[in-house]
């Protein structure tokens, strides 16, 4: 069988941290990241020849990361998304690292929009669910 390229969950891994981003997350058991991005219209009349009339380009870009797992208030990466949630501290980077030793990578400056906890009497694991947004520099590659 020919490799495709498909990575193993087992490869995909979440860093946070004030500007470096070498804590990982742990206890997460679901990572979607959504990418997004608006053309905006960057109409000008232009004396050139030909003259250029309309145009658009890609400036707005966002993303959104929604981390699910098991809440561990002892976990170091945990704690640093609940406390730039509790104090919007303003220096969370997080890195999504897909593929073997971190190959391909979502990276950039978020704020923790909402953390979801909840618990479940049987077995008595706690939920956590994490949503973060940016719309700051992000790097995907």
């Amino acid at each position: 069988m020919v490799d495709t390229g498909i990575q193993s969950a087992a490869n995909i891994d979440i860093f946070c941290g004030a500007g470096d981003v070498a804590t990982c997350i742990g206890f997460i058991t679901d990572i979607s990241l959504t990418l997004n991005g608006k053309n905006v219209d960057t109409t000008a009349f232009s004396c050139a020849s030909p003259p250029t009339y309309t145009s658009s380009k890609q400036t707005i870009k966002d993303a959104k990361l929604v981390l699910k797992g098991f809440y561990d208030k002892s976990d170091a990466g945990q704690a640093i998304l609940v406390a730039e949630w509790n104090g919007a501290i303003g220096t969370l980077q997080c890195k999504v690292t897909f593929g073997s030793a971190g190959t391909y990578y979502f990276s950039g400056p978020m704020v923790v929009d909402s953390v979801a906890i909840g618990e479940k009497a049987s077995g008595g694991l706690v939920d956590v669910t994490y949503n973060l947004s940016s719309n700051g520099v992000c790097t995907m590659a």
